[in-house]
C-alpha cells in the first residue's frame, strides 16, 4: 500500500515538475493529483475585425458600382456617336438649301443635288450676272448670300466655287477685259466666293476656280445646251 501511494505521489510530483498540472492539488487515494483547470483557448474572430472586413467589401462593392455605371455612360455616348455617324452626310444642309432656294429651284435657276457626302449646287449665270459681265446682279449677290448663311453651318467641310461658259469666244471690247472665256469665268466664280463669305461662309474653307467651256454639262450645239453650260457651281465636299 505505500508503495503503490508513492508510486501516485511521485508521478503528481513529475506532473508539477513537467508544468502540466494546475496550482490547486486535489488528493488521490493518499497522494495528490494535479488536474488542468484552463482548456487550450480556441482563437476566434473579434467583432470589431468583422465590421473591418464588412465596410472594406462595401468599399469595394461601390466601387465596382461607380465603375459599371461609368462604363455604361461611354456605352451611351459611343452608341450616340453611331447614331450620328450612321444619319445620311449633310442631310440638314440639303434640306435647308431646298427649303431656302425653292422659288429659285422652280424658276430653274438652280438645281441642287446631293450624292453621298457632297453637295452640288447650279447657279444659272442669267440668275448672277448680266451678258458678258463678272460682277453680281443685286438679286443673285443675296441668293448666294443666303446660300453662305446656310453654309456657315458646314465648317468641317471644303467649298469649291468654280465658273463655267459655253464654248462661244468672247468677242468685241469685251476680249480687252476677258481674253479667254476661263479668264471670264474665273473672275466670276471670285465675285461668287466673296458673296458667299458676305453671308458666313469661312473664307479659308472656299476655293474659286474659273474652267471656261472645257467641262461643259450638255452639248455647245444649241442654245439651250448652251445656256446650261453658264454657270457657276458651288460644290460641299470632304476636305
Amino acid at each position: 500500500m505505500n508503495g503503490k501511494r508513492f508510486l501516485t505521489g511521485s508521478l503528481c510530483l513529475f506532473g508539477v515538475i513537467t508544468g502540466g498540472c494546475s496550482d490547486n492539488p486535489v488528493c488521490c487515494d493518499g497522494g495528490y493529483e494535479y488536474r488542468y483547470r484552463n482548456p487550450v483557448p480556441v482563437v476566434e474572430a473579434k467583432a470589431d475585425d468583422r465590421d473591418e472586413r464588412l465596410t472594406a467589401l462595401e468599399r469595394d462593392r461601390q466601387r465596382q458600382l461607380a465603375a459599371t455605371a461609368q462604363l455604361q455612360d461611354q456605352v451611351a455616348e459611343l452608341q450616340r456617336q453611331l447614331a450620328v455617324r450612321q444619319e445620311p452626310p449633310l442631310t440638314k444642309t440639303y434640306d435647308d438649301l431646298l427649303t431656302l432656294l425653292r422659288p429659285e429651284i422652280e424658276r430653274g435657276a438652280i438645281t441642287v443635288q446631293q450624292s453621298g457626302d457632297q453637295i452640288t449646287i447650279h447657279l444659272a449665270d442669267r440668275l448672277l450676272f448680266e451678258s458678258g459681265e463678272d460682277h453680281l446682279k443685286a438679286a443673285g449677290a443675296e441668293v448666294l448670300r443666303k446660300v453662305g448663311s446656310i453654309l456657315r453651318s458646314v465648317q468641317d467641310r471644303h467649298l469649291r466655287v468654280t465658273g463655267h461658259t459655253d464654248n462661244v469666244p468672247i468677242g468685241g471690247k469685251l476680249i480687252e477685259r476677258f481674253p479667254t472665256n476661263t479668264v471670264l469665268s474665273r473672275t466670276r466664280a471670285t465675285h461668287a466666293r466673296q458673296a458667299l463669305e458676305q453671308g458666313g461662309a469661312v473664307s479659308d474653307h472656299i476655293t474659286a476656280e474659273g474652267y471656261g467651256e472645257s467641262r461643259p454639262l450638255a452639248s455647245n450645239a444649241t442654245e439651250d445646251g448652251r445656256r446650261k453650260n453658264r454657270r457657276v457651281e458651288i460644290v460641299v465636299l470632304p476636305k
